[in-house]
């Protein structure tokens, strides 16, 4: 698959490194592990979870986080969604 968007182009190739790791970690590919759709969606769940506490980790340290050599900034009086 092609796309001319570097960033979608970098998400990729994460996603691809990641799931090396996963077949090198695990044995098997994702397509080919045994997990009923439960134990998929409780997986999915405690990584939601996870990053929910890597952003507030984020946003108590300083509110200017960088993120691939460019920096966010964190309006911690936001309360909407996005």
């Amino acid at each position: 698959m092609k796309t001319p968007d570097k960033l979608v182009k970098k998400v990729m190739n994460k996603m691809a490194l990641r799931a090396n790791q996963g077949m090198i970690k695990f044995g098997n590919t994702m397509e080919d592990a045994k997990k009923t759709k439960k134990e998929w969606l409780i997986e999915a769940q405690q990584e939601c979870l996870d990053m929910a506490v890597y952003l507030e980790k984020c946003i108590e340290d300083e509110s200017t986080v960088s993120w691939e050599g460019e920096d966010v900034i964190i309006n911690e009086s936001y309360g909407g969604t996005i």
